[in-house]
């Protein structure tokens, strides 16, 4: 059967029906336009009765969003179903004077499945998944081997899929491999061969398609911090049983030329290790690889926008990793009982007392410059002055441009940096700063990525 990418545009006709309701199915034509997957209900004849009159202009007339959740359907290419339907608009004649009406609705349809009926996002019975993700195929060496003599140039294929690393995720409870294959095409005069890498992970227990498409931009995040160019998945397979099924849905991000310059140089073990940490990290603590890795994968950004982006993801990389208080907490709480009493005396007033204390809630946690220095010492001196130049001039110069940016008003300091030049490459060092401390958290070693992310920083000064 034939595959789909993610992005596809395609063309179907057949036989809809909501799950559990097969007798009021109707005909149809699914197609993609601009990016955008659309349902054209065919048209049909309905004549209105005096008494249905009323509601159907109030239904006309109405502003409410119609949507439905679930469609399966019999098409010409292979079963499919849709998801999450909103109504774009109808076609047809209306006829108030002959009462009757001849027309069909239209619906964008978010996510398509084709090959499998799912009665919802979230039922779950899917086995597994894979994962096919651009660029990875220059990146790690192809399943093949290559000799060449005086008289010819030989290559072998591998018929099998090969295994570069496999591990059972104890979080999501399900074994997680990195696997390859050669793609064939045949001309009249030679055979063309393509690596294809994919992600497959075989679940323990069934999953849902929702869980399946959370699944898509950690991992697209995580080869994009290994490579430093957004990488994206091309294609999502799913499996129940024998059965095999792509999803189409609509992406908005970019796609960017790899560049061997900034890629992590390491082996599929340290890949393997690096990779179950990154599926460890708890859904709490995910907002920052949200940050920094999808600036580099959806869009560009202003200058200050991304500046105060990257300043939040700093710091939130601080408050992760550097929890420890300035003082013991029991210590903490017991000085602060005997401020309150003071406060109490001092004000004499509610109000007062309490804003006191709420100035001083906060005192015992390391401060934003704290954070920003115990984060740069995590790095060698070294490939740090690579990375950043002068660490205390590289350490103010974020602090009080965060600072002037989010205080309006306040005075503009020696360090503060404003041009949209000075601007964007300081963007590009707070990039190469948090990509190098990233990596350095999924025990990669500076020897692996040093030269990546210095090149990070440099490449547009």
């Amino acid at each position: 059967m034939p595959d789909y990418s993610l992005n596809d545009k395609i063309r179907l006709t057949g036989a809809f029906w909501v799950p559990g309701d097969k007798k009021h199915l109707f005909t149809a034509e699914v197609r993609s336009t601009a990016n955008k997957h659309f349902l054209y209900e065919s048209p049909k004849y309905r004549r209105l009765r005096e008494s249905d009159l009323s509601s159907f202009v109030d239904e006309m007339n109405s502003r409410e969003i119609k949507t439905r959740d679930v469609l399966l359907g019999q098409t010409d290419k292979r079963d499919c179903t849709l998801m999450h339907l909103q109504k774009a608009g109808a076609r047809g004649v209306t006829n108030l004077a002959d009462n009757f009406v001849v027309g069909g609705a239209d619906w964008r349809v978010s996510t398509l499945v084709m090959g499998m009926h799912l009665k919802s996002g979230n039922d779950r019975v899917l086995d597994g998944f894979a994962l096919y993700l651009s660029d990875l195929d220059r990146w790690i060496a192809p399943p093949w081997q290559q000799s060449i003599s005086s008289e010819n140039q030989t290559y072998e294929f591998p018929n099998k899929l090969h295994t570069f690393f496999s591990f059972f995720d104890l979080c999501s409870q399900a074994e997680v491999s990195l696997q390859g294959h050669m793609s064939h095409r045949q001309t009249r005069s030679k055979i063309i061969g393509k690596p294809v890498i994919r992600v497959h992970v075989k679940s323990a227990s069934r999953v849902s398609l929702e869980q399946v498409v959370a699944q898509v931009p950690r991992i697209s995040s995580f080869f994009t911090l290994l490579l430093g160019t957004s990488v994206t998945v091309t294609k999502v397979q799913l499996f129940r049983g024998d059965e095999d099924a792509y999803v189409i849905r609509a992406s908005r991000l970019k796609k960017e030329k790899p560049n061997l310059q900034s890629w992590v140089r390491c082996d599929a073990s340290q890949i393997a290790l690096a990779l179950e940490k990154w599926l460890a990290v708890p859904a709490s603590e995910q907002m920052l690889e949200r940050s920094v890795l999808g600036m580099l994968r959806v869009s560009r950004l202003y200058n200050e926008t991304e500046f105060l982006s990257l300043a939040q993801a700093l710091e939130a990389f601080g408050r992760l990793n550097f929890r420890e208080p300035v003082i013991p907490q029991a210590v903490f709480r017991e000085k602060l009982c005997l401020v309150r009493q003071a406060a109490q005396t001092i004000w004499d007033s509610p109000d007062m007392t309490k804003r006191c204390m709420d100035g001083l809630i906060n005192i015992n946690e390391p401060t934003f410059a704290e954070r920003i220095n115990r984060t740069l010492d995590m790095i060698s001196p070294e490939l740090l002055q690579k990375i950043v130049g002068e660490k205390e001039a590289f350490a103010k110069s974020i602090r009080q441009t965060r600072n002037y940016y989010t205080h309006l008003g306040i005075k503009k300091t020696g360090l503060v940096v404003t041009g949209g030049k000075e601007l964007f490459l300081l963007n590009q060092k707070i990039h190469a700063l948090l990509r190098a401390v990233m990596l350095l958290s999924l025990s990669l070693s500076e020897s692996a990525f040093g030269e990546a992310v210095v090149f990070d920083s440099k490449k547009w000064f």
